[in-house]
């Protein structure tokens, strides 16, 4: 094993010298030039589409004639709206009034709202700004903010390598506050289960529950990472946890509308039965 890192050989230095100096020369005619490497992508620039001035005039007009009610792009955030107008640009790129709609009124079901149909200057500029804009500036200040001993995520798309499955790391160095988070996890896990048995007032107090499900999702992004070869653990199944305190709000608590807990218990009760039943081949 040694041989494989130090030179043990009786060649007198100068000869050795003078056939390094010729394999190098002749490495460096020979060499080919190496193909300088892409700059990694970031990791939001694989979901994200664009569409110009007039397809979005187009999808925007023929949403409203099919009943979208337009304000409610004020309540989307750029990701959303970029995804919901790329996709109905899909579907009504060969839409055309009124060739395809029908002649007259329909009582509940179509309006004919005329031509020319006049889109809000405000709604179109916010639906633009969503198509049109790179990715990297979509994003907040705040995204960009970082945990005190924490390292700032790249927001890179991480390649795929074969035989590598999906990484996770912990991307602090001050394992106190990782103690901290874990610990608030654990009560907020107590919460989801147990909030039926809090006094009224408690459960009823919807925006300390919002600012507590957003303090979980905010600070799980910014303290771990956890994700495959396209995007961070903030996509895949964290949308559920961003609604919580909404659903909260709705319907209480989290035992109304989460099914897990009922599952595990369904399960268990399952297999104690089958243990005590009696084996028959």
């Amino acid at each position: 094993q040694t041989q494989k890192y130090l030179d043990l050989s009786t060649e007198l230095h100068a000869n050795t010298r003078k056939r390094e100096a010729d394999d190098l020369s002749g490495s460096e005619v020979q060499k080919p030039q190496q193909p300088s490497s892409p700059l990694p992508e970031f990791y939001l620039d694989q979901h994200m589409h664009t569409l110009e001035d007039q397809c979005i005039r187009h999808t925007l007009e023929h949403m409203i004639r099919h009943g979208f009610p337009i304000d409610l792009i004020d309540d989307l955030d750029p990701f959303q709206t970029n995804q919901m107008v790329w996709h109905c640009a899909d579907v009504f790129k060969n839409t055309q009034y009124p060739d395809n709609y029908p002649t007259g009124k329909i009582d509940g079901l179509y309006t004919d709202l005329e031509a020319p149909l006049n889109i809000p200057k405000e709604k179109f500029s916010l639906v633009k700004y969503a198509l049109q804009t790179k990715p990297q500036k979509l994003l907040k200040n705040q995204r960009h903010r970082k945990v005190e001993g924490t390292i700032g995520k790249h927001l890179m798309k991480k390649p795929n390598k074969k035989g590598e499955g999906s990484s996770a790391a912990v991307l602090t160095s001050n394992m106190g506050s990782l103690a901290i988070f874990l610990e608030y996890l654990l009560c907020y896990h107590a919460f989801c289960k147990y909030s039926w048995s809090l006094p009224v007032f408690l459960q009823r107090n919807y925006e300390n529950i919002q600012v507590g499900n957003r303090f979980v999702v905010e600070y799980f992004q910014k303290l771990i990472y956890r994700g495959n070869c396209t995007v961070d653990s903030r996509f895949p199944k964290i949308h559920s946890q961003c609604r919580m305190g909404d659903n909260t709000a709705e319907l209480n608590t989290v035992m109304n509308f989460c099914c897990e807990t009922g599952e595990r218990l369904l399960k268990t009760e399952a297999k104690g039965i089958s243990r005590t039943a009696q084996q028959r081949g």
